[in-house]
């Protein structure tokens, strides 16, 4: 099965909520890797994000922390090239494992 990515920019360093699950991180952490494809639930201090991903898509969101609302980033937006450097791997270090 081919999995997707997921990219969180600007969210808390403490403690995220992925599908109910709760996953401690650290700075530097920028998402996941090897997300199954479906529907998925990202918690972050009162933000919720309900995406859904295809296989092989690489999806960016940005936290607004004072809306606590995730805004997405569109490729033809994305002038930091998260959207390939995720699909490269070359962000592998910063993305953690799925964890669900």
């Amino acid at each position: 099965m081919t999995t997707a990515w997921l990219v969180l920019r600007d969210i808390w360093k403490d403690v995220i909520i992925c599908d109910g699950k709760e996953v401690p991180i650290i700075g530097g952490f920028r998402g996941f890797r090897n997300v199954p494809p479906g529907s998925h639930t990202i918690e972050n201090h009162g933000a919720k994000l309900e995406v859904d991903l295809k296989p092989g898509e690489v999806k960016v969101f940005v936290l607004n922390s004072s809306l606590k609302i995730f805004d997405r980033l569109d490729e033809e937006d994305d002038d930091f090239g998260f959207h390939q450097l995720a699909k490269s791997g070359a962000m592998d270090k910063a993305l953690y494992e799925w964890p669900v």
